[in-house]
C-alpha cells in the first residue's frame, strides 16, 4: 500500500510539501505536516485536515492528502506525533514504533494540533476562511473528538472513515455527542464487526440530536 502511494507522490502533478507549523501561535514548539496545493484556476481553496491512522503519517496517509488535493481542496496532513516522537521529523515511522508512541497522544493533544494546522493552511494567500476533518481508524475518531470539541472558526464538518466516538478509551454518551454543531459523517466496511455492531446505536443518537 505505502509503496503504491510513493509511487503516486511521486507522479503527482500538484505542489507537496513538508511544513513544519507551531502549536499554538508564537510557540516555538512546532509539529511537522505534509502539504499539498490543488491545480485550480479557483482564487481560493478549502482545507481539508488528513488526520493519520494509529500508524502514524505514512506515505498513504500523504497520498490520501494528494487524492483531496486533486479534488480541488488544500490538503493537510500533521504528524500528530510530532511531540510525542521529540519534535518534528519527516522521517516515516515504522508502524510498531507509531503505535507505541501514539498512546501518549491525547484527545486534548489531537484537537490542538488539528487545530494549529487547520489555522495555518486557512492563512495561506489561495485559501478559502473553512475547512473539514477526515480521518481513519484512529483518525476517525479523532475526527469526531474535533467535532465534539467544537474545533475552531471556519471548522465545517468532519468525515470518519471506520473510526468511532471513542473519548478517552470510553464510548461516547448523548452528552458528548449533543456538543457537535457541524455535520459528521461515518464510513464503515460491512465486515469490520465491531463498528458495525456500535453503529446503529450512534446513528439512534445522532438522529435523535438532529
Amino acid at each position: 500500500r505505502d509503496a503504491a502511494a510513493a509511487a503516486r507522490l511521486a507522479a503527482s502533478p500538484r505542489h507537496g510539501e513538508w511544513v513544519k507549523v507551531a502549536w499554538e501561535p508564537g510557540s516555538r514548539d512546532s509539529l511537522m505536516a505534509w502539504v499539498v496545493y490543488p491545480s485550480t484556476g479557483r482564487a481560493r481553496s478549502p482545507v481539508v485536515v488528513v488526520v493519520h491512522e494509529i500508524f502514524g503519517l505514512s506515505s498513504w496517509v500523504r497520498g490520501v492528502a494528494d487524492q483531496v488535493a486533486a479534488d480541488g481542496f488544500i490538503a493537510v496532513a500533521p504528524d500528530l506525533i510530532s511531540r510525542a516522537r521529540g519534535g518534528p521529523s519527516t522521517v516515516e515511522l515504522p508502524g510498531d514504533s507509531a503505535r507505541r508512541l501514539i498512546q501518549g497522544v491525547s484527545s486534548a493533544e489531537r484537537n490542538r494540533g488539528i487545530a494549529a494546522v487547520a489555522r495555518w493552511a486557512m492563512a495561506q494567500p489561495s485559501a478559502a476562511p473553512r475547512y473539514a476533518v477526515i480521518g481513519y481508524c484512529w483518525g476517525g475518531a479523532t475526527v469526531f473528538m474535533h467535532a465534539t470539541n467544537g474545533g475552531v472558526p471556519g471548522f465545517s464538518g468532519g468525515v470518519a472513515f471506520y473510526g468511532l466516538p471513542y473519548m478517552n478509551g470510553a464510548a461516547p454518551n448523548a452528552d458528548s455527542l449533543a456538543r457537535i454543531t457541524k455535520p459528521v459523517v461515518l464510513l464503515n466496511g460491512s465486515k469490520d464487526q465491531r463498528i458495525a455492531a456500535a453503529m446503529p446505536a450512534l446513528d439512534s443518537v445522532m438522529q435523535a440530536l438532529g
